[in-house]
């Protein structure tokens, strides 16, 4: 446990006058855990980074991402996952064909490594495979290497996303070890991701049903400042699916108003991400940005705003914020059981959508670009109710989200622009 400074119980007895409080996260030393943290009660849960490689969506019946564990290392080690394109799972492979490596798209929970190759002009790819309306299953098309932490490399060819069951293959570069697992989304219910681990080859249920930030390492483009992007794995925070971020810089963090704001919450996964603090590299001290706050509206509607105030590196892990909850707004916490329809699909920007029955509540038209920018926000009173809205949008080409919102449930539908 963290021994407080004298400055930081001075900082603690004067949060609790304004209802504030100080929280400590730790991914542990030397980074070794992910750390799930829920806002409203302050709690923690923390899984070993090395538990697992590979993560597959839960949400919905219709995302199909599909990530590798980018944060996990033994010795410095990390997983690598590498595109071999359109070819028979029992085709000859060697390191040599190891050239076009691929990461998660950390902005979004819905792009994951092996969605990494999605065409965002065709609504039936998913990057890994395509939809095949008929059978209602994404039949995957592409082959992938992953080398393990301990230097094996297997060979990886997701079968197929049929009804809410992934079916994957895995075997050695030669063949040998053949192995085939399947893992149901029913069997996870109320998370987002489950996972599976090579080590033990088997499905894993690790995550927390309520958490709202992630603590963790993750595999982001950086500049080297040579004029090269490179990927890097930084020490961040990802926001969970649903909640939202609205970032405030050059302010008073005591007096910063939440209302000025507002226009700048986005639901990208990382919205907070790991530049809120900095490293001096002449005596490696870690700081964090003073001057910056981030207000977080969770899942169930509840504002509040987060100050960072320590950073203590891989030492420790420990992450101290002062955290102060300023109100509740409404928001969404559960999949709406209802069923909408977007036409023209794919289109040109202007499209109908259709409501299958009425909505007795207000709602709202969220649309999102693929990695989780908010482009639209339209609001509707249950009065309005009507079976058809037309939507005229000035969109490029490409990929969106489309989140229909009323009261505490939503329903996400993609569509194309062409």
């Amino acid at each position: 446990m963290k021994i407080l400074t004298l400055t930081s119980i001075l900082i603690s007895l004067i949060s609790i006058a304004y209802s504030q409080t100080i929280d400590q996260v730790t991914v542990s030393p030397s980074y070794s855990s992910y750390t799930y943290y829920d806002l409203e009660t302050g709690e923690t849960i923390s899984i070993d980074a090395d538990s697992w490689d590979l993560s597959f969506s839960t949400f919905g019946f219709q995302d199909a991402a599909i990530s590798i564990n980018e944060g996990s290392a033994n010795m410095g080690v990390e997983l690598e996952l590498y595109l071999l394109g359109d070819m028979d799972f029992d085709a000859n492979v060697t390191e040599n064909d190891l050239t076009e490596r691929v990461y998660n798209q950390e902005r979004s929970w819905h792009n994951g490594a092996f969605n990494s190759s999605l065409d965002s002009s065709n609504i039936s790819d998913f990057g890994w495979g395509i939809y095949d309306f008929p059978s209602m299953t994404v039949v995957g098309n592409k082959l992938f290497v992953l080398k393990l932490r301990n230097g094996e490399l297997k060979k990886i060819k997701i079968e197929s996303l049929a009804g809410t069951i992934y079916n994957m293959t895995y075997a050695n570069l030669d063949g040998t070890q053949k192995k085939s697992i399947s893992i149901d989304k029913k069997d996870y219910e109320g998370k987002q991701r489950a996972y599976f681990s090579f080590n033990t080859e088997s499905a894993l249920d690790l995550e927390p049903e309520n958490w709202d930030l992630q603590f963790t390492r993750y595999s982001t483009p950086i500049d080297d400042g040579a004029g090269n992007i490179l990927n890097y794995v930084v020490t961040g925070i990802l926001s969970s699916e649903g909640v939202e971020v609205a970032q405030a810089d050059g302010i008073d963090p005591a007096s910063v108003n939440e209302f000025d704001y507002s226009d700048l919450y986005e639901s990208a996964s990382d919205a907070i991400g790991y530049d809120w603090k900095e490293i001096d590299i002449s005596n490696f001290q870690w700081s964090v940005v003073s001057d910056r706050i981030y207000f977080v509206k969770t899942i169930s509607g509840t504002i509040y705003k987060l100050h960072f105030l320590d950073f203590e590196g891989a030492s420790t892990g420990i992450t101290t914020i002062e955290k102060t909850e300023i109100g509740t707004t409404s928001n969404n916490n559960e999949i709406l059981d209802y069923e909408i329809s977007l036409f023209p699909n794919p289109n040109n920007g202007t499209f109908n959508i259709e409501l299958g029955a009425p909505i007795n509540s207000n709602y709202a038209v969220n649309v999102y670009s693929i990695d989780g920018t908010l482009l639209m926000n339209k609001r509707f009173n249950a009065s309005d109710y009507s079976e058809i809205i037309e939507l005229d949008l000035k969109l490029n080409s490409g990929s969106y989200f489309l989140k229909l919102e009323s009261k505490d449930k939503f329903i996400v539908e993609r569509f194309i622009v062409r």
